[in-house]
């Protein structure tokens, strides 16, 4: 037993460090410049030159307190942006801690039983092993009854050349006798393997991880609200804002 746990123990491997995607990293960039910018600003006594542009414009009536307004508001919606963003990254990598670090491996197939290795490696977990396994070992069901029929074909086919010998009835029950009870075990046997299927592709065990687990599901909300509320809402309805505040003025 603890020969098979430490097999299945470096299968997994050590806990890989949570990173950030290319994009969360972009983001915690523009969040150090912002802030930077804006501690220099209101730490060092900085002051607004009336003749200061913005991205190469110049307005009249500018001050400090407009810019300040703006650095706020930036820094708000880029801290939260950011924030949220890490968040969903660290639950990501929580549920994956389960997952197999051979699935990064391109030999890992050949290397370990006790990994699973689906197309994404990001999607190794202990749900995606638990379906791979249980939906495997229902195949194990239709090799037993067609070795069941050819038992079946071969006692008709014994009896039949036996008889057809002159063979004795008492000779020939004995010669089948063998071949039936045989048949007998493969039908035993398919019935534990039929109901080891059904007890281990059973929906209650993946289920009742998901359940235990619940930063699955609320992995998924936080995601997907984050994708809703900052990348595709904020951006629309400040593009809505902005517009009628022009058209206002036109």
């Amino acid at each position: 037993m603890a020969t098979e746990i430490e097999k299945v123990q470096k299968a997994l491997g050590e806990p890989v460090m949570a990173e950030l995607s290319g994009y969360a990293r972009r983001l915690r960039n523009n969040v150090l410049l912002i802030s930077i910018a804006t501690a220099a600003l209101t730490l060092g006594g900085l002051e607004l030159d009336s003749s200061s542009s913005i991205l190469g414009l110049k307005f009249k009536n500018l001050d400090i307190k407009s810019l300040f307004l703006g650095l706020f508001i930036i820094n708000a919606y880029m801290l939260i942006h950011f924030l949220w963003v890490s968040i969903d990254a660290f639950q990501e990598w929580s549920l994956r801690v389960s997952g197999t670090k051979l699935a990064f491996i391109t030999t890992a197939r050949l290397s370990s039983q006790y990994g699973d290795y689906p197309s994404d490696p990001r999607q190794s977990s202990l749900y995606q092993w638990w379906h791979t396994e249980a939906s495997s070992i229902g195949s194990l069901s239709q090799p037993l009854v067609e070795l069941e029929s050819k038992l079946e074909t071969l006692e008709k086919e014994v009896r039949k050349g036996l008889s057809d010998n002159g063979e004795h009835p008492m000779n020939i029950t004995n010669s089948c006798n063998s071949i039936a009870r045989l048949s007998d075990g493969v039908q035993k046997l398919q019935r534990s393997v039929d109901t080891a299927a059904k007890t281990i592709g059973s929906q209650r065990i993946p289920v009742s991880l998901e359940r235990y687990d619940s930063r699955f599901k609320l992995f998924l909300k936080t995601q997907n609200l984050r994708w809703l509320v900052l990348e595709l809402g904020l951006p629309i309805i400040m593009g809505f804002v902005a517009v009628g505040l022009l058209s206002s003025q036109l």
